[in-house]
């Protein structure tokens, strides 16, 4: 079996506690990610990724303080730079 690359720091955003359980017991048994985080509020997203590096967010897009696509306008110019995307 091929070496793994470094796998994906990925952060869980949804406030269903179900569904992070699914995504994080999905992505266990998954070399290619390692879960660094598991947050239910679009301001612990923003927390989280000003204090941690993250290469990977699922973000649900209804979180209850503000929708997914406004954690994303705030996070990824701040987080991720053009020569990180692939």
């Amino acid at each position: 079996m091929p070496p793994v690359a470094t796998p994906l720091r990925t952060l869980i955003a949804d406030d269903h506690p179900a569904i992070t359980r699914l995504l994080e017991d999905f992505l266990a048994n998954r070399p290619k990610f390692v879960v660094v985080g598991v947050v239910h509020t679009g301001l612990a997203v923003q927390e989280f990724c000003a204090k941690r590096p993250v290469d990977c967010l699922i973000l649900d897009l209804g979180l209850p303080d503000m929708s997914g696509l406004e954690v994303l306008a705030e996070v990824v110019p701040v987080r991720w730079t053009a020569d990180r995307v692939k």
